[in-house]
């Protein structure tokens, strides 16, 4: 996702956080502390810490970097990411298809709309809705001139007719010859297959519109209709009817459970996967997109990693650090972690996959190498298949001398593995040259 947070010199980073984290408050009533006491522990939990990349004039570049989120459906806060991230991959989708498409792709916005239920009756009103797209989309005309499509659920909430207002956004695909001639789908019949879908001739509403798209920037700006809030946020505002809104939403906390907020079809869903877009809420990434290098691509200067925590009302800064630092430490400590899982490799490499345990340990007299008899081996008891260097002290001097041998004099087999002469030659008893009667160390 691009930078989420407004421009300008000394513009705070979480300015936008901190407005999402205090209107949270007053929604945590929703949920029962004793039948939701973890649910609500992550609710409230939601953005407690935030790490953010960005220069030191924040004008120029700033990213989210890092954050705990809930992901829950009735956080105004995740609400808000998840938005952001749809926009951000269905605006690469399109991308990918104008670029990819050879014929001149066109992109259309259709609005499906229900006459407004009673808040009791939202759970079966998504269920008919749900059922009513399946059936236009499997209609023959859709399926002529619709190349793919990408729909989202949006519920908004009428506080003077205390009434909820479900309906569709779905971004349609078509080629350039949808707008000539008979090809054309008119208003009309939208709203008479729509009719025919859902079941219901009383409804009066269906918005065909066909989005700007002569250069990015239009198309880029006419994509955020499809990326709306699942809730919108004049819900979660408790400065007026606060009853009712509250009523709303714990209805829609019991009826979104386990509804599809979006669907891909057709050449967008390919798009989508092309460019590795992951749709799902539980495991979508909900910070920015990671910039890859140390400088602002702007000024050239190094960048900054700064960590903010929630302290109550507003965001205290309780860390800086600059990314050259940061890199070079995960470098060592990646580099340390590789030398240590080698070494583990080797040493797990002594046990052969027919032989028992690797118990081969140095004579206390002549320091020679002696496999034990895997017969006098069968009526010890079962010992750990780790490698000796995680057992006792007395292990890990044997394997600390074995593997100071191992790794000062190797041979290289005619395999590419890594085996040791005198140890082959000592358990296989037989020719220490051959491969086949040696125990391989595997690969390093």
């Amino acid at each position: 996702m691009e930078d989420t947070t407004q421009g300008g010199l000394g513009q705070d980073l979480t300015t936008p956080f901190r407005e999402h984290k205090l209107a949270k408050k007053w929604v945590e009533q929703i949920f029962d502390a004793r039948k939701e006491r973890k649910r609500l522990e992550r609710f409230q939990n939601c953005a407690s810490y935030l790490a953010f990349e960005h220069c030191h004039d924040k004008s120029h570049h700033h990213t989210l970097d890092e954050a705990n989120f809930c992901r829950d459906r009735m956080c105004n806060m995740c609400q808000w990411r998840k938005s952001l991230r749809t926009w951000s991959s269905i605006w690469k989708a399109t991308d990918y298809l104008l670029t990819s498409d050879k014929k001149n792709p066109q992109f259309i916005l259709l609005t499906l709309t229900v006459q407004n239920c009673e808040v009791a009756d939202t759970g079966s009103t998504l269920k008919r809705m749900m059922k009513a797209f399946q059936s236009l989309r499997r209609k023959k005309f859709f399926k002529d001139q619709v190349r793919g499509y990408f729909k989202t659920l949006e519920v908004t909430f009428n506080e003077k007719s205390n009434t909820m207002h479900p309906h569709f956004h779905v971004l349609l695909h078509v080629d350039k010859s949808y707008f000539k001639g008979t090809n054309y789908v008119k208003r009309d019949v939208w709203l008479n297959e729509w009719r025919k879908s859902y079941k219901d001739f009383n409804i009066t509403q269906v918005d065909i519109r066909n989005l700007k798209q002569k250069n990015p920037e239009e198309l880029k700006k006419s994509v955020c209709e499809v990326a709306k809030y699942a809730v919108k946020p004049n819900v979660f505002d408790p400065s007026s009817n606060p009853v009712r809104k509250t009523v709303a939403l714990k209805a829609l906390k019991k009826h979104l459970h386990g509804v599809h907020l979006q669907q891909a079809g057709g050449s967008i869903w390919f798009a989508l996967k092309a460019i590795n877009a992951n749709m799902d809420e539980e495991t979508m990434e909900l910070c920015d997109d990671n910039h890859i290098g140390l400088d602002c691509p702007v000024c050239n200067e190094e960048l900054v990693k700064s960590w903010y925590k929630w302290q109550r009302t507003e965001y205290g800064l309780r860390r800086t650090a600059n990314i050259g630092y940061l890199w070079s430490r995960d470098f060592k400590s990646l580099a340390s972690s590789i030398e240590h899982l080698t070494f583990n490799q080797v040493a797990l490499g002594a046990v052969d996959s027919k032989s028992t345990v690797c118990e081969d340990a140095p004579d206390s007299k002549s320091g020679a190498y002696k496999a034990q008899d895997p017969k006098s081996c069968e009526a010890k008891e079962p010992r750990s298949s780790k490698p000796c260097v995680d057992q006792s002290n007395e292990n890990n001097a044997c394997s600390s001398a074995w593997l100071e041998r191992r790794i000062m004099n190797p041979e290289v087999a005619s395999d590419g593995l890594l085996w040791d002469q005198d140890v082959a030659g000592t358990v296989a008893g037989s020719n220490p040259a051959d491969p086949d009667a040696s125990i391989m160390y595997g690969d390093v």
